[in-house]
């Protein structure tokens, strides 16, 4: 009896660190993705000023 506790035990804590492990790691890819996005959108609304100057439409007029 004492075996198959300890087993499932061991199976049971397994499982929660293997959630927990993958619960961080996609918490932190989300964080970089968003910090991704924001450092595109920035790059960009700082470039759309030179394609004006240029009196050409910027690449995200065409979405």
């Amino acid at each position: 009896m004492f075996i198959i506790f300890a087993v499932v035990l061991f199976t049971l804590l397994v499982y929660g660190c293997g959630e927990a492990i993958t619960k961080s790691k996609k918490d932190r890819l989300d964080a970089e993705w968003e910090a991704a996005e924001d450092d595109y959108l920035a790059r960009t609304l700082k470039l759309e000023p030179q394609y004006d100057q240029l009196g050409v439409p910027s690449p995200q007029d065409f979405d």
